[in-house]
């Protein structure tokens, strides 16, 4: 599925860009073949390929543009890589790479200050985006801690593509509220994360969140 981000600009008109996602996806289900010498990649720094997928890139003709956690850029880099392990950086999160054809010019570089996902949704797009998120983060009914766990990798992978809340996932219920994950705030949503996290660190120590 292809992702439709806004760049913002401080005083130049927002600009929209296709381009696929890779973030970190827990469960690894499917190898990503990823067309990065053509097509504009966003690449998430906590993902287990994206060192991989730098290394492979041609420095003189990818541009790479690094913003921070809330999404707010950071630098660019036009030239070799080989010497910044971003991993290492807790301010850097996101890393855009663009082929030359894409590539942005020093102008909008001098304005350039944020990125945000964009979604039109009708009804296509509604289905597609629900039907993405069901493939790659789905939440298991097996188990206890296997629904809370995978509540969990859903939820973060919602917050980080900021999925509007029309396209979350309804399936969980907090019982302190009766709310579905999928009607609560942003701060219920972060309340009711942490009580899952709590909850599988008590019955299930091993378990990796």
């Amino acid at each position: 599925m292809k992702f439709l981000i806004q760049l913002s600009f401080t005083d130049l008109d927002a600009k929209s860009l296709e381009t696929d996602v890779l973030i970190k996806n827990y469960a690894d289900k499917e190898k990503h073949d990823l067309a990065y010498d053509t097509q504009a990649c966003l690449l998430d720094i906590e993902h287990p390929r994206t060192n991989f997928i730098l290394e492979k890139l041609e420095s003189t003709q990818q541009q790479i543009l690094v913003f921070s956690k809330n999404k707010q850029f950071i630098e660019v880099f036009n030239n070799s890589t080989e010497d910044r392990n971003f991993s290492k950086d807790s301010e850097i999160q996101w890393l855009l790479v663009l082929p030359h054809q894409h590539s942005i010019n020093q102008e909008e570089l001098n304005t350039l200050s944020s990125f945000q996902f964009f979604y039109s949704l009708d009804i296509k797009t509604r289905h597609d985006l629900v039907r993405y998120m069901n493939k790659n983060w789905g939440i298991s009914p097996f188990t206890r801690t296997g629904g809370m766990v995978t509540t969990i990798r859903r939820m973060d992978a919602e917050k980080k593509l900021d999925i509007p809340s029309e396209c979350r996932s309804g399936v969980t219920i907090s019982v302190r509220n009766g709310k579905r994950t999928s009607e609560m705030t942003d701060q219920e949503r972060e309340i009711f994360r942490q009580q899952l996290i709590d909850a599988v660190r008590k019955s299930s120590p091993s378990t990796k969140i």
